[in-house]
């Protein structure tokens, strides 16, 4: 899957982190990966080059261009963010994971 916009850089290496250090289920990486290339999208159409210029009001303008979207589906999205804003973290491409401050959407 190819993808473009500010996370593209980093997605082989968390691949790689869900997949030999986790120890996540391919399932799972191709979700996280499949999330991960919507938000990237949606970051870059917003005018985000990298991930450290990421801040909480981009997610939720997302979330609610999504706002059609199961809660369900967002939460798993957003859950998948925030597990690469971690990971990002830890190797020191971010200061702080930004998406910790968004709430995440109610469920129906």
């Amino acid at each position: 899957m190819a993808v473009e916009g500010p996370f593209a850089p980093h997605l082989q290496d968390f691949r790689d982190h869900l997949t030999f250090e986790r120890g996540s289920s391919p399932l799972t990486v191709k979700a996280y990966l499949a999330d991960l290339a919507l938000w990237s999208r949606a970051f870059e159409a917003q005018g985000i080059t990298a991930p450290d210029d990421l801040k909480a009001e981009h997610i939720r303008r997302v979330l609610a261009a999504e706002s059609g979207h199961a809660p369900a589906t967002q939460q798993r999205r957003l859950a998948a963010l925030r597990t690469f804003l971690d990971y990002l973290m830890e190797k020191g491409v971010v200061e702080a994971s930004v998406a910790a401050a968004v709430p995440s959407p109610k469920s129906r």
